[in-house]
């Protein structure tokens, strides 16, 4: 029997198997709808793998959201401060974003990217 449903979600999955990464299926025009937390944890991965660009344009797709805009503006003002931090400032914008989103209890919001 025909069910639309199950077609969509086959179509879906199908597409899904054939992105070669997570970053192909994040870049895709429709836009995604992810957590906070899930995206924290995709860009730990990415940095960890070295792929710091993927990582800035994450950044710069999310920085209308205002708890990672007041993030990354405090990293800025505190690299200012401290320009001979050894942390890598990805990672410090990161833990950044990780602590705000902690704090406001926002860890779960979506958001589209």
């Amino acid at each position: 029997m025909y069910n639309e449903e199950n077609e969509a979600v086959a179509k879906l999955v199908q597409w899904v198997r054939s992105c070669d990464t997570i970053w192909e299926m994040i870049c895709d025009d429709s836009g995604w709808y992810l957590a906070l937390e899930d995206i924290i944890e995709l860009m730990e991965e990415m940095i960890s793998k070295g792929q710091y660009q993927m990582v800035m344009v994450l950044l710069g797709k999310m920085d209308k959201n205002r708890f990672v805009h007041e993030a990354i503006s405090m990293v800025i003002i505190n690299r200012v401060k401290n320009p001979n931090c050894e942390t890598g400032i990805l990672t410090e914008c990161v833990n950044a974003i990780k602590k705000i989103a902690k704090q406001h209890g926002v860890m779960r919001e979506t958001l589209t990217i």
